[in-house]
């Protein structure tokens, strides 16, 4: 048992540190200094790797199969009910912002339009295109939405094994690290206007909405 969440462990603080190297802004000018023709395909190249490099890692980790809760009747179906909720939640965020932006889809397009017309596409430093700070809907619950539905997902399977449990709170630990390296980008690039944001919304899970719903909808108000 403890030889296997080693290993386990091993492999998901490996992709985790593989994924902040590239994810380092360094590395990106790094990047775009060495390969400035294809620096708008970095985002892609990444994206594509870093989805190859985390089923690689689950595939040869350990899975330890123990059973640690199993859920009938009700409760079974209750929770199927959630996760099928937080997938339609997903969808629902994924729509507040570019999935061709994040998946570096639209550089990448731009980036054949280019070449075909013999010009260059121009990147900040980043190697990211121009974003636009949305607080309208769930990411003005959370500022990461996707992390939170993500989370309760995985947390609402009926039968939960122990490998999936130690994937949850991994994706727990891992979105919460990786979220501190991304708002750090997010104010480099919005400034004062992303601060207020942090201050105003929770990172990860809506606390602050909860209190003031509670608070709210007490009696004497």
């Amino acid at each position: 048992m403890l030889t296997e969440f080693a290993w386990i462990s091993f492999g998901f603080i490996s992709f985790s540190m593989i994924h902040s190297l590239f994810s380092a802004l360094f590395l990106k000018k790094w990047f775009i200094s060495k390969f400035p023709g294809i620096a708008p395909l970095y985002r892609l190249i990444f994206n594509v790797a870093q989805t190859l490099l985390f089923f690689i890692m689950l595939v040869l980790v350990p899975k330890p199969m123990q059973i640690i809760w199993q859920t009938a009747g009700f409760w079974f179906y209750l929770l199927r009910l959630v996760q099928f909720t937080m997938l339609i939640l997903l969808a629902g965020s994924f729509r507040h912002f570019n999935s061709g932006e994040f998946l570096g889809l639209g550089l990448a397009k731009k980036w054949l339009m280019a070449r075909k017309l013999n010009i260059r596409v121009s990147i900040d430093e980043t190697g990211d295109e121009v974003y636009e700070l949305n607080q309208t809907g769930f990411y003005s619950l959370v500022r990461h939405p996707i992390y939170l539905f993500t989370i309760i997902l995985f947390l609402s399977d009926p039968v939960m094994r122990l490998f999936q449990l130690y994937l949850v709170f991994w994706l727990i630990l891992y979105f919460y690290v990786g979220s501190v390296f991304e708002e750090r980008r997010l104010v480099r690039i919005f400034g004062q206007q992303y601060m207020d944001y942090q201050r105003r919304v929770d990172r990860l899970f809506p606390l602050e909405w909860l209190f003031k719903k509670l608070t709210y909808s007490s009696p004497g108000r």
